[in-house]
């Protein structure tokens, strides 16, 4: 799609690689507003087109809260929180594409992908889906920086239930968090954490 261009060159350049006569490149630089030379690979030539002011302009606010409600509903078919839910092949769809768009490891989105086939987890792998999908990381941060152990649990709760923005879903978040305490006690370099959150749950995830 090539737009009204005052350069010389530029016109010359773009008009050539879409095979258009001398006569047309000059045209470029008068192409009016909402007017643009469309060209694809597969068509015999270029055709010129108009488009309408679009005037329901609306600000776009950029958010990292996941809203994919057919994901969350896998989340509480692996961790079990729920009645079994069934997805319909839509929602799967959805799910799948999700997937492929995290920007975790390919052995995550293996193990999410195994979820999503009705596949039984293991312990592990709901470790590394909770560590990896849920803010791992961000985990160990919120806990060791806090000011005091309570204000730290607290971000905790209010972190992993912002993923899919279901800060309310308290079997979710307690589940999910047992699970990140539990691969953050498996890393030596988080012994201080352990040491500071000295209560412990299921094998010895930090409560």
């Amino acid at each position: 799609m090539i737009m009204c261009s005052y350069d010389e060159n530029d016109c010359e350049l773009v008009g050539k690689s879409i095979a258009l006569s001398e006569i047309q490149i000059k045209e470029l630089a008068k192409l009016p507003a909402f007017v643009a030379v469309v060209h694809q690979n597969d068509w015999i030539e270029a055709v010129l087109c108009k488009s309408e002011k679009y005037d329901k302009e609306r600000k776009y606010i950029f958010s990292k809260k996941e809203h994919n409600m057919s994901a969350y509903n896998l989340m509480l078919n692996i961790y079990g929180v729920s009645e079994k839910i069934a997805l319909s092949d839509e929602e799967k769809t959805e799910v799948l594409d999700w997937i492929n768009r995290l920007e975790n490891g390919e052995n995550t989105k293996r193990i999410l992908r195994r979820g999503l086939a009705g596949g039984t987890l293991t312990e592990e792998e709901k470790m590394i889906i909770a560590y990896n999908v849920f803010g791992g990381q961000r985990t160990i941060r919120l806990l060791r920086n806090a000011e005091n152990n309570e204000a730290g649990l607290k971000r905790v709760r209010r972190s992993i239930g912002s993923i899919f923005s279901q800060e309310n879903d308290d079997k979710l978040i307690d589940t999910v968090q047992k699970y990140i305490c539990m691969a953050i006690n498996c890393e030596e370099a988080c012994v201080d954490i352990a040491h500071r959150y000295q209560y412990f749950g299921m094998n010895g995830g930090i409560l």
